[in-house]
């Protein structure tokens, strides 16, 4: 039976308290799950893994826009025996979310759950869940991909640096699998086989990006295949032949309707490139070329993996190692630059980055967030934040706000709701650990 840690559980007061951080709740041991459920309300339900049980159990609170607690009592959504912690989150098309996760039991390798959850924290299926498989062992990566009919597709691959298999389940709206565990299979092949990345095709079906060697010395290959909404391939294998991205192993982001976006990044002249191009949720290519975007310098780094915008376009964003400047550009529907030749300074980076995201909000703008860590000896995480509004001009000064300090790690997740911005992230001084969050509006003001 689980120890009932006496430990402080503190619930946001809802008063106007300046710029200060708040508490969701503090711990001897605890983590910030980087999944979240934004509801159609506007309100936001984070998850987080703690240790009030005695082992790791999940945990949930919602929040509201302007960033106050809405449950008296912080909610244990997942509390079986040993250890729980999320791996993936999905809103459904009936406004509820599913959740799965990794359970640790008396075994080294893990069992996988899911369940599905209310905007008002109940659970609808299985008080312990629905188990993925019959079996445990390690799945990485996995991916889970909403329907048309509040279900979900799950994409796999186990013990990925072994795999030859690719796997997929369906889960409907009930918490029935529509799959048996003998026929999850839906690739296979001598060589290398992996998940790369899975987007919904705005069909009740699934675009699935995998990587692959077609010969072992060769370089691996980006395979993509659709699976229906019934969760079986339709449509050739692979869908592109060739996507002309100068790159063989390249990515995918859902964009707007049926299009979906790849982008791949290149090694040319000694810099490095990044290009990208849409296609149709057929495998039809929708423009004639690529577009590329070659860094102004050989010296960048940190090219991070970028975001589609709401308008159908495409983020992303770099960090100059030459100047520590943290750069961003924007591209519309048409995959045409929108700001500045060479990109929109975001601030200046004078420490070690460590953690970097990045959203396109509904109305243009663009919000960029991240870790630095200072001092050799004494380390510090201070997390940050940047707006840039849709003319490309940083709202938050010239290296944006702080928005939280940290002792020794932090790990965050932040929502994005009209003018609100909820940030929430994973603190440790040393002491004790918290779930902390604040809410900042466009112009910079603080709303709690």
């Amino acid at each position: 039976m689980k120890r009932l840690f006496s430990l402080c559980l503190f619930i946001i007061i809802a008063f106007a308290i300046g710029a200060e951080e708040i508490p969701v709740r503090k711990s001897n041991y605890l983590e910030i799950s980087t999944f979240h459920f934004p509801c159609a309300d506007g309100t936001d339900i984070i998850f987080w893994d703690d240790s009030l049980n005695g082992d790791s159990d999940i945990f949930a609170q919602k929040i509201s826009s302007n960033g106050i607690c809405l449950w008296n009592e912080n909610i244990c959504v997942v509390d079986e025996p040993g250890d729980q912690f999320i791996v993936d989150m999905v809103a459904t098309s009936d406004h509820n979310c599913i959740i799965l996760w990794q359970d640790n039991y008396q075994t080294s390798s893990s069992n996988y759950f899911m369940q599905k959850i209310t905007s008002s924290g109940q659970c609808l299926w299985n008080s312990s869940g629905i188990p993925l498989i019959d079996e445990s062992f390690w799945i990485e990566p996995i991916k889970l991909v909403a329907d048309n009919a509040g279900g979900a597709h799950i994409v796999y691959s186990k013990e990925w640096y072994l795999n030859h298999y690719l796997y997929r389940q369906k889960i409907d709206t009930f918490g029935n699998l529509l799959f048996p565990f003998a026929n999850t299979i839906i690739y296979t092949d001598t060589m290398f086989v992996a998940l790369k990345n899975a987007v919904s095709d705005d069909a009740g079906g699934v675009i699935v990006a995998m990587s692959k060697n077609e010969h072992p010395l060769d370089p691996q290959k980006t395979y993509l295949i659709h699976l229906s909404a019934d969760g079986n391939i339709t449509g050739n294998i692979p869908m592109v032949m060739d996507a002309g991205l100068n790159t063989d192993n390249y990515n995918i982001l859902k964009s707007i309707g049926n299009q979906i976006i790849l982008w791949g990044t290149y090694y040319s002249s000694n810099n490095t490139c990044t290009s990208f191009r849409k296609m149709d949720t057929e495998g039809n290519l929708l423009s004639e070329l690529p577009t590329s975007f070659q860094f102004p310098s050989y010296l960048t780094d940190g090219h991070y993996p970028p975001a589609a915008t709401p308008e159908g376009g495409i983020i992303f964003a770099w960090e100059e190692t030459s100047s520590n400047l943290l750069k961003i550009q924007k591209y519309n529907s048409d995959l045409l630059p929108v700001w500045q030749e060479g990109g929109v300074n975001v601030g200046t980076l004078e420490g070690d980055e460590i953690t970097f995201q990045l959203w396109a909000k509904n109305e243009g703008s663009v919000l960029v967030s991240w870790s630095i860590l200072f001092g050799s000896i004494t380390q510090e995480l201070i997390y940050n934040a940047q707006l840039i509004n849709p003319q490309g001009l940083r709202c938050w000064g010239d290296n944006g706000m702080i928005i939280g300090n940290s002792a020794y790690f932090m790990s965050y997740a932040s929502s994005v709701n009209a003018d609100h911005n909820i940030f929430v992230w994973y603190e440790n001084d040393y002491t004790l650990m918290g779930v902390k969050h604040r809410v900042i509006n466009n112009a910079g003001i603080d709303l709690l």
